[in-house]
């Protein structure tokens, strides 16, 4: 591990310790104003690194920089009587109790709207909500969205950024309306449509994606932007004078002038300054298997070239002007640069190969050629033709077997394509060059084995060697006296998140698998925390928020389920016997343990 992924560590260790710190700080502090005795306050776990003692408490820095606790008298269930039995938690009333107990998740709260407040005071880099792309065949695409509306209010929730739209449809129902207003060329414009399923996070959405980022954060010594003179920090403002909302759009239009210089203009501090790079074929993962089915046209706009053109719902794309085209991708890639040309499409209709010629056109809302159909991917994962000598010969996989899982994905389980293979083959060209698949034989046989991913030039795609940071990005920052109403408002707001994503997985609305344990928690904060200090303490904020949630969650030995057995014993009139406590928090930390255990393995299998 580098240098600065050591320091993010330690960065993050210290900021989840001190959520916990925090916590058990609220304990403390109302433990003393109840006269409750506190025996051992500590920052942290492990041997005592330094203690010193004041009055009845000792207080300690400990090894482990990760949390801390709160000692008091008679807090555990079963422990003998002390001397002074009066200043036992177990023998407070009812009100005093409930104070303690609340306290904690409380200074998480005062946490999260302090965090916030210092984030927001400082500025936090947000996704810009822009739409760099409208999915065919969704929700927005039927209502009218188009890629280039920036929206401006979700759900009449206005100075939203990217996440504030995706929280607020995914913490929706399919049900329940979405209603966006949007910028479009300085008009306002507001259109309701109701979401559907994804198929791969299963939650709703409405089938939007945001422009893509154009500052250069990677740049390949050796490749065309580098000769071209790239740096890394330009932006790139327009590609042969225009401004692209998505790169895929930008490549695909560099795919077109392969081997011929492109005139992209950057900004550099400030300045224009122009480029000329020349694009080369990008790489791709192969292990030398093609499918047997490839992409089918699954619906024909009315009006589109397509249609005019005669080709038909169920036309299976074998090429597009004489190449091949297994994947989704390559259809796109094939149509996307020739607006205004003509393109020939040879597909199987049934049974016989049928020759179709349309012309492109570029529609409202898009940068890129297209003929008006909406094509779906194969998605039986039957082998057509293995490559000689490749990979998957040697492995033994033969035409006819049935891919079953690729990477550690159960493709029918995960409702994959063809497409998302391919996508694994690349990130694994990417890595280690090594990616597991499991297939099933004609003959009825299973296998399952680790294959070597080749790296090959791809000729429908483009590359100059650069890499961008994923979205736009634009800032939020408030004035000192601004920040704290902000913060407090961002901290209730996360209440509510929070509270309506128990609530789905409660009502089975929302999928378990999203919850987050610690695996989880720690990859999220170490990919956050690449981002500098002000966007890792606005994700504390959010975690301190959600620590004070769900620890007040009515189940022992959560602070919560400990109020509950609070307020029945002030309706009871007395306290429950130390026999049936002991029950209750052995089987409630019987079933933390599990739900952590379990959340634990789906972390790790993410």
């Amino acid at each position: 591990m580098s240098l600065d992924g050591i320091i993010r560590v330690i960065e993050i260790f210290i900021g989840i310790g001190l959520l916990i710190t925090v916590h058990e700080l609220g304990h403390f502090l109302a433990a003393k104003w109840a006269g409750v005795r506190v025996d051992k306050f500590a920052i942290g776990w492990g041997p005592r690194l330094l203690f010193w003692r004041r009055g009845e408490t000792e207080y300690s820095l400990r090894v482990i920089p990760f949390g801390g606790f709160c000692a008091m008298a008679g807090e555990a269930p079963g422990v003998p009587a002390t001397d002074e039995p009066e200043r036992e938690f177990r023998n407070q009333p009812p009100g005093k109790k409930a104070v303690i107990l609340f306290a904690g998740g409380l200074m998480n709260f005062i946490l999260g709207v302090v965090l916030f407040s210092i984030a927001l005071g400082v500025g936090v880099n947000f996704t810009r909500p822009l739409i760099g792309l409208v999915h065919p065949q969704s929700p927005a695409e039927t209502a009218g969205l188009l890629a280039g509306d920036e929206i401006i209010a979700v759900n009449g929730k206005e100075n939203v950024d990217w996440e504030d739209v995706l929280m607020t449809i995914a913490m929706g129902g399919l049900e329940d309306n979405v209603s966006l207003r949007v910028l479009r060329e300085g008009k306002e414009l507001t259109f309701a449509m109701r979401p559907r399923k994804s198929k791969v996070r299963e939650l709703p959405e409405l089938g939007i994606e945001p422009a893509s980022g154009r500052t250069i954060t990677e740049i390949d010594e050796k490749g065309p932007a580098a000769d071209a003179g790239f740096k890394q920090g330009d932006v790139i403002d327009t590609i042969d004078g225009v401004a692209y909302l998505r790169w895929e759009d930008a490549l695909y239009h560099m795919a077109s002038c392969m081997g011929k210089p492109v005139s992209i203009e950057l900004v550099r501090e400030g300045k224009r300054v122009p480029a000329s790079p020349v694009p080369r074929p990008a790489k791709k993962g192969s292990v030398g298997i093609v499918p047997k089915d490839f992409p089918r046209v699954a619906g024909v706009m009315k009006g589109s070239p397509a249609e005019g053109a005669g080709m038909k719902t169920d036309d299976e794309i074998l090429k597009v002007d004489g190449k091949e085209t297994p994947f989704v991708a390559d259809i796109i890639a094939c149509t996307a640069p020739n607006a205004g040309k003509e393109v020939v499409y040879t597909v199987r209709r049934g049974g016989a190969e049928v020759t179709v010629k349309a012309t492109p056109v570029v529609r409202e809302g898009q940068q890129t050629g297209s003929v008006g159909i909406h094509i779906t991917g194969g998605d039986q994962f039957i082998v057509g033709t293995v490559q000689k000598g490749s990979a998957a010969e040697t492995a033994g996989i033969r035409p006819g077997d049935t891919l079953t899982t690729v990477g550690g994905y159960d493709l029918k389980e995960k409702q994959l394509t063809w497409d998302s293979v391919r996508l694994l083959l690349d990130e694994a060209a990417k890595g280690d060059g090594k990616l597991t698949l499991g297939w099933k034989h004609a003959d009825g046989g299973f296998e399952k084995k680790t294959l070597a991913v080749r790296s090959v030039e791809d000729p429908l795609r483009a590359d100059i060697g650069l890499t961008l940071n994923p979205a736009l990005q634009w800032e939020r920052k408030y004035a000192p006296w601004r920040a704290p109403v902000v913060g407090v408002k961002k901290s209730w707001l996360w209440v509510q998140r929070v509270y309506l994503f128990l609530r789905g997985m409660l009502t089975r609305r929302i999928s378990p698998k999203h919850a987050a344990g610690p695996v989880g928690i720690i990859k999220m904060s170490y990919r956050i925390a690449s981002q500098g200090i002000p966007k890792l303490i606005y994700w504390l904020a959010i975690l301190g928020v959600n620590l004070a949630v769900v620890n007040l969650l009515p189940m022992v030995p959560l602070d919560g389920g400990l109020l509950v057995l609070t307020l029945i014993e002030k309706l009871r009139g007395k306290a429950m016997s130390e026999k049936w406590l002991i029950r209750l928090q052995l089987a409630g930390w019987c079933v933390v343990l599990v739900l952590v255990t379990l959340i634990t393995i789906n972390d790790i299998r993410r």
